[in-house]
């Protein structure tokens, strides 16, 4: 009896680990298409950003640019970039411990504020 308690174990241990290493499997396939779908959208930003007129008063930040204050900020591109390198570093190593993402900053549609002058009736 002993001996079939210790078979069916050994037995359900090993499906426990297969199950383990095949949804790691999955998760890795799934991670690679991430990637090449990310890798697709630069393009395609880079293209899009060719065909924004530079004065419009509201803008699409697809590169990293500067506010009126100077302070800089990242576009769609810059955290395109932040994601792939997170999933390249999944797929590089499954993590024993939580680790910190730095956070996604973009600010995609700014609107330039004009300056008005003030109308005075009297």
């Amino acid at each position: 009896m002993k001996n079939k308690l210790r078979v069916l174990m050994f037995v359900c241990v090993s499906l426990i680990s297969i199950h383990a290493l095949a949804s790691t499997e999955k998760e890795k396939i799934y991670l690679v298409h991430m990637i090449n779908q990310l890798d697709a959208l630069r393009p395609l930003a880079i293209a899009a950003s060719k065909e924004q007129e530079k004065f419009q008063r509201v803008q699409f930040h697809y590169l990293t640019y500067k506010d009126s204050d100077g302070y800089k900020h990242s576009g769609v591109l810059d955290d395109i970039d932040e994601i792939k390198k997170g999933i390249q570093i999944r797929l590089a190593s499954i993590a024993i411990q939580p680790r910190e993402f730095s956070q996604i900053k973009g600010d995609y549609v700014g609107n330039k504020i004009l300056k008005v002058e003030s109308y005075n009736a009297n």
